[in-house]
């Protein structure tokens, strides 16, 4: 691992947990790239307003809380979005 990712942005690698590192990113770069599919350029701000979405549906709809078990079976797309929004109930 390196102290920067492929932008050469620092990586902070004192933060708690994977969700922690995720919201700090998010906070500090909303504009900055989270990841490309298809072509396509979706920025950390882009990706957490799919994950609270989500999160949401899960926690309102689906009774879903924290310590829950979240299954994923989703194609490679939807992975990153499924993932956080579990991880942030």
């Amino acid at each position: 691992l390196t102290n920067t990712n492929a932008e050469g942005i620092p990586i902070q690698s004192r933060l708690a947990n994977i969700a922690a590192f995720w919201s700090n990113t998010v906070e500090r770069l909303p504009n900055a790239t989270a990841c490309v599919y298809g072509g396509a350029r979706h920025t950390f701000g882009q990706v957490d307003a799919v994950v609270a979405r989500l999160a949401g549906y899960l926690r309102d709809e689906c009774g879903v809380g924290k310590g829950d078990r979240v299954a994923i079976a989703l194609p490679n797309s939807g992975v990153l979005p499924a993932y956080w929004a579990a991880m942030r109930l």
